[in-house]
């Protein structure tokens, strides 16, 4: 009774983009911090949503819908969001708009590009063509801990720096080892670990 197609690495999907939008809801009121954790949990469930869709016999319409609508969630949680996150950090000069229209034409050009690559051949690779646009969710958190300890023009530059290299990392032709194994166990933990120091960050600063 419903257009499109419903199964759980779907579900997942629609998981991660909810925690995306509540990553913009906190960072409109200035909770920075948990913007930053939802968009690190974001990262993971579209990381395991390919797990599942992998491990799960499922047929090819639902593949074909499942890379569709991954890529659009994905150009709004990891093109988008960060952007936003940025812009209510206090990322508002000509300079970072001139970078945020960079990194946010570069994802949408390497989802594009993985989605034809998708359809044409949709066999197992074990390396991308180009960095995943679901790394800035990782990427980005990391970044953010130097805020922590370096004045805050330096923050400045080193956001400009990193913002400018990951949009080249997109559309760049160069392998880039696909998650597999260890890395499903390995990133979680990262994630735990960045929560735990940002929600004592948040905790230090309000309290």
């Amino acid at each position: 009774m419903i257009v499109g197609i419903f199964n759980l690495p779907t579900a997942l999907s629609f998981v991660g983009l909810i925690l995306s939008i509540l990553a913009c809801i906190f960072s409109f009121n200035k909770y920075i911090e948990l913007s930053i954790i939802c968009l690190m949990y974001a990262g993971l469930a579209d990381l395991f949503d390919g797990f599942l869709a992998r491990k799960l016999k499922i047929k090819t319409e639902e593949k074909m819908f499942g890379i569709q609508i991954d890529s659009i969630i994905d150009m709004a949680s990891f093109g988008l969001v960060p952007v936003i996150i940025l812009l209510h950090y206090g990322f508002n000069t000509i300079i970072a708009y001139i970078l945020f229209f960079i990194y946010c034409c570069c994802a949408a050009m390497r989802l594009a590009y993985f989605n034809c690559l998708k359809l044409k051949d949709n066999k197992e690779i074990k390396y991308y063509t180009g960095l995943p646009v679901t790394y800035s969710a990782l990427i980005i958190p990391l970044a953010f801990i130097s805020s922590g300890f370096l004045p805050d023009y330096i923050f400045e530059i080193v956001i400009y720096i990193i913002i400018l290299i990951i949009s080249l990392l997109f559309i760049l032709k160069i392998p880039i080892l696909k998650p597999r194994g260890v890395f499903y166990i390995l990133f979680p933990i990262i994630a735990v670990v960045l929560s735990i120091y940002w929600i004592g960050v948040m905790i230090t600063r309000y309290y």
